[in-house]
């Protein structure tokens, strides 16, 4: 069992040795082509009204390992707070590549969406068209309510199985506190959890503004709220998971190289939480379970 995790780490060491040779010796505009990755935009469900619900998903195609890291960003689930910094994280990441070598040579799988509340967006309104506030409606035990975050959740599920892929760490981005919000947690185990909290914490500070605060929801706005995705992602999936309140859409639009800068970044805490799990299982695991032993939430 302690060879499982030295032994993935050496496959992957290999492939990022390929993939930093690809980079050096070929164009930006190749080295999508070159490393087989893949984005893709799809098309998971519709509004009431009509409106496309889609994510762009990128992933490498070539990869050897069976369990999957993943990534997931999104964004508009409040539409007076949309930021469009997702959508353009999305059109990015092809330019961006070389500072996700590792972690798409770990098989990892970037899922961006955009406009979780497109009726929303459209008309800068906080709430669906039936007038709902979506992140109140992700509760562990119970189906969302709407029809834009049922059919989210159902999609990652699924397609997290597909990939046989665990999700590892999600940020859902608003608008405007100026803060980076993360689930109060109670660990029963060492310091795990917390330590990585606060690097991620500290790299956003170094990127992308060193005066935004963090801390809970009570911290920041003076009171707890229930059903956000910070803590679904948290205590469904064990994953270090964030809301970042920006400052307002076109200050935190100049910020945008900083943001994918913190990205980058952030791979290197996302494949040293994915190795730290690996070791959890036998090597006779290769498919993962739905959900991860993670710290537990006892009030968000």
């Amino acid at each position: 069992m302690n060879l499982f995790p030295s032994i993935y780490s050496i496959i992957r060491t290999i492939s990022f040795l390929g993939m930093a040779l690809a980079v050096f010796l070929i164009p930006d505009t190749a080295i999508a082509n070159k490393l087989k990755i893949e984005k893709q935009k799809i098309v998971y469900g519709k509004t009431k009204s009509g409106k496309d619900l889609y994510v762009i998903r990128v992933h490498k195609t070539d990869h050897k390992l069976p369990i999957r890291p993943a990534v997931l960003v999104t964004g508009g689930v409040h539409g007076n707070e949309y930021m469009g910094l997702v959508k353009e994280m999305g059109k990015l990441i092809d330019q961006t590549l070389p500072g996700f070598e590792e972690f798409f040579t770990s098989g990892g799988v970037m899922y961006l969406f955009p406009e979780l509340n497109p009726d929303g967006v459209v008309t800068k309104n906080r709430f669906n068209s039936k007038g709902f506030d979506l992140n109140r409606d992700f509760k562990i035990g119970r189906a969302p309510s709407q029809v834009e975050t049922n059919q989210f959740v159902n999609f990652i599920e699924k397609d997290l199985d597909k990939f046989h892929a665990r999700l590892i760490l999600a940020v859902d981005y608003h608008c405007c506190a100026k803060s980076l919000i993360y689930p109060e947690i109670k660990s029963k185990k060492s310091n795990f959890y917390k330590n990585h909290f606060d690097k991620i914490v500290n790299l956003m500070k170094t990127h992308v503004d060193p005066n935004y605060v963090s801390g809970v929801t009570k911290d920041i706005f003076g009171h707890a709220t229930h059903g956000t995705l910070k803590a679904y992602w948290y205590k469904k999936y064990g994953a270090l998971s964030f809301t970042y309140e920006g400052e307002n859409p076109k200050r935190e639009m100049s910020k945008l190289e900083g943001h994918m800068n913190w990205w980058k970044s952030l791979m290197n805490v996302v494949v040293d939480v994915y190795d730290n799990r690996l070791a959890q299982l036998t090597p006779e695991v290769q498919k993962p379970a739905k959900a991860l032993e993670g710290p537990t939430l006892y009030t968000e």
